[in-house]
């Protein structure tokens, strides 16, 4: 849970629920979507991936970061 933790100052408790709720969501995300698609089944269980959950937040962060037209750089006039 600390992977996905939002950073926030806020002292509302509702709001810091679902920052809690969301993170427990997207770790349920990553383990279906290693299970179901990324690992191999095999004899003795199945074969482990190497995608790991902070690669999937990064993921996540770039979409996100492009869908919404974020820009890292500085122009300087």
């Amino acid at each position: 849970m600390n992977q996905a933790r939002i950073r926030t100052s806020t002292k509302n408790p509702v709001l810091r629920l679902l920052y809690v709720g969301l993170s427990f969501l997207l770790v349920n995300i990553w383990i279906y979507i290693q299970w179901t698609y990324l690992s191999m089944p095999r004899q003795g269980g199945r074969q482990p991936v190497t995608w790991t959950f902070k690669t999937m937040l990064k993921q996540i962060n770039r979409i996100t970061e492009e869908k919404l037209g974020f820009n890292n750089s500085i122009t300087i006039l």
